[in-house]
């Protein structure tokens, strides 16, 4: 019985370091809480499952040793005390083995628990993230599309201040704060996310300032050439009326041309195709709700803007 529960020991106790030591993809650096999670549940069961094992075997070894089938008293004392002696040396030597198998193991486990608690660091601290711009929109509203899934924020602020330093009537030094925009976006899969900006124009809604949607739309991805886009859009049109970041023009203000002939910033109603046919070559074009033309001056187009707002969509545009 003896030499039977010493095996049974061993294999649980080489079971546990090979688990334990076998490469695996359990340490790799998870993309998301989701996959975080899914490693630990993992790690937690195999952990469990040694212990359960580890116990098992020393109940097994102390039960062979003590349940023994009685003997008749043949031997003479001296034999017995030496058979006592001898059961008690293999004993000891059993159990020392056991033990440093214990501690070996909780060596692992806690080195175990230090990995996991480097994911969770990890996760909580992320990486420095690089923003770029993305599917025609300016970085700041493309940092959804950097997130491996769930919500994200972003936005930003422009401020300025005019110093009149020439003889303009009854112009005056003045200081505005000409808007406060906010992306707010959704990563629901790879292939599904909503993104969106609101704009907070003038600091009120009074004194001609106004609360806006920029634009608001899913994203269907299906192929880097081909993706689906639908609800309020931004028109690819001019080279500021996707990417209206202050950073990404000169001057305090928006070009002339990009306010005055393109009427930056132009969002409708819509829905389109866009996509890279190659690194440096990108599409992108919308069926959208046209303009209406009594809002028409001989200052431009501005006015025939619709927003989505009420809409007339008797007739449709393309751009």
């Amino acid at each position: 019985m003896k030499n039977k529960s010493k095996p049974l020991l061993k294999g649980a106790v080489l079971t546990t370091l090979i688990t334990l030591s076998a490469p695996g993809s359990a340490l790799d650096k998870p993309k998301t809480m989701e996959d975080m999670w899914k490693i630990i549940q993992a790690q937690q069961k195999q952990i469990d499952e040694m212990k359960a094992g580890m116990s098992s075997a020393s109940s097994k070894a102390v039960n062979d040793n003590v349940e023994k089938p009685a003997n008749k008293v043949t031997a003479s004392n001296e034999q017995n005390s030496e058979n006592k002696v001898a059961a008690g040396n293999v004993q000891n030597s059993e159990n020392k083995v056991a033990d440093s198998s214990v501690k070996n193991l909780e060596r692992k486990t806690d080195i175990l628990s230090q990995e996991v608690e480097k994911l969770r660091t990890n996760l909580a601290i992320p990486d420095e993230v690089k923003y770029k711009s993305a599917y025609g929109l300016g970085p700041a509203a493309s940092k959804v599309y950097q997130v491996g899934k769930g919500l994200s924020i972003g936005g930003y602020g422009e401020a300025n201040y005019q110093k009149i330093v020439s003889d303009k009537g009854n112009a005056k030094d003045n200081a505005d704060y000409e808007r406060l925009v906010m992306y707010v976006g959704y990563k629901f899969t790879d292939r599904i996310l909503f993104n969106s900006e609101i704009e907070f124009e003038h600091g009120s809604t009074a004194e001609g300032g106004s609360v806006s949607v920029e634009f608001a739309a899913l994203d269907f991805f299906i192929d880097p050439m081909v993706n689906a886009r639908t609800g309020m859009v931004l028109l690819p049109m001019g080279f500021l009326n996707q990417i209206h970041e202050p950073p990404f023009y000169f001057g305090n203000n928006r070009p002339e041309v990009e306010r005055r002939i393109i009427p930056t910033t132009w969002r409708e109603i819509g829905v389109g195709l866009f996509g890279a046919i190659t690194p440096n070559l990108t599409y992108t074009g919308y069926v959208i709700n046209g303009l209406d033309a009594q809002g028409f001056n001989s200052s431009g187009i501005r006015d025939g803007r619709q927003a989505g707002s009420q809409a007339l969509a008797e007739n449709f545009g393309y751009v």
